[in-house]
């Protein structure tokens, strides 16, 4: 998990964005005099269009997964705006965390505490304006909806958390530790899964910390709990998650209707985002392997949900993982 060049990201952007790149990585930016293509290539990789201000005098360090990011930055007066013209970027959610400064949201769905410090923007296609009106110190951890499940949120059954509980003090602990350089020259090989795994969990308690209790969305957390746990089975359908709801489908499609969601959709997008680590980290499974692993009944079914997803055919992401490996071994050695 070096920190890589802007060269890496270049293809990524000119085609699809960060989703091309599959794995793990660093990056980090400090203000010099060349800075500003690099940090530009680098906002346009996620998505986001700077507005007003200067971004080269940003400091950031920033780790990647496939479907997380945790960024640390310390920007001047900013305003960028999350486009969210990608797929990808519309299941997403971005939780904000103000240590120092001002940062204010508008125009898309999103929350904030009533005493300022955090900010929470809704998955959606409306475009995001996130403005810094003076020096302000942030952690942004962005995680795909499909990595919560089933704690969906939404504008109406948030509470309202403040940022000194201790599940936020923990969680911020974790992302500002996480997205620093580590310290050893190399790490275990287990590193990245066992990082992957604990940020998934942290996501997860974020969501659930959020959540009002509501007895009118029990239905609908248990069965995307039921998504979650049944997905790789091959009979696992929409008829059979009303059946273990003890729902008709008609109910089902109501429930995540109000989510706008579908249950077919949920389905699909949980066995893709099965698929992508035996994609990206384990050639030794062949595509069909991969396919019945994550509950596809075949590739054809499996490219359909990865290209409905992320874009990409599961060929596609294999070879784009091999290559991305192959360059920073290759830089590694050049070091």
């Amino acid at each position: 998990m070096k920190n890589n060049p802007v060269t890496e990201l270049l293809p990524a952007v000119e085609r699809e964005g960060w989703h091309w790149l599959v794995g793990h990585r660093r990056y980090r930016h400090w203000p010099t005099a060349n800075s500003g293509p690099w940090i530009m290539t680098f906002l346009t990789g996620a998505g986001l269009r700077v507005m007003r201000g200067d971004p080269r005098s940003l400091e950031m360090k920033a780790i990647r997964f496939n479907n997380f990011l945790i960024a640390h930055l310390r920007t001047p007066p900013l305003h960028v705006r999350w486009t969210r013209d990608r797929t990808p970027a519309q299941s997403r959610y971005m939780l904000l965390f103000v240590n120092h400064g001002s940062i204010t949201v508008e125009g898309a769905e999103h929350w904030a505490s009533s005493g300022g410090g955090l900010c929470l923007i809704f998955p959606g296609t409306t475009p995001a304006d996130i403005q810094s009106t003076e020096k302000s110190e942030v952690i942004i951890f962005t995680f795909e909806q499909s990595e919560v499940a089933p704690y969906m949120l939404t504008p109406s059954n948030i509470a309202d958390i403040r940022p000194g509980t201790t599940v936020f003090r923990a969680s911020y602990a974790y992302l500002q530790a996480t997205v620093e350089e580590p310290q050893m020259a190399e790490q275990p090989e287990e590193t990245p899964e066992v990082l992957r795994t604990l940020t998934r969990e942290v996501a997860r308690a974020l969501a659930k910390s959020f959540l009002v209790e509501d007895e009118s969305e029990a239905t609908f957390l248990h069965a995307q709990r039921m998504v979650d746990q049944h997905s790789t089975e091959p009979d696992f359908d929409v008829d059979a998650l009303a059946s273990r709801c003890q729902v008709s489908r008609r109910t089902l499609d109501r429930l995540y209707a109000r989510h706008g969601l579908s249950p077919a959709q949920e389905i699909r997008r949980s066995r893709a985002q099965r698929a992508i680590p035996l994609l990206a980290e384990s050639t030794a499974l062949t595509l069909e392997e991969v396919a019945a692993a994550s509950g596809f009944r075949s590739i054809t079914t499996m490219n359909r949900a990865l290209k409905w997803a992320y874009g990409l055919s599961a060929g596609a992401m294999r070879q784009t993982a091999a290559h991305t490996d192959d360059r920073a071994e290759t830089s590694a050695l050049a070091q």
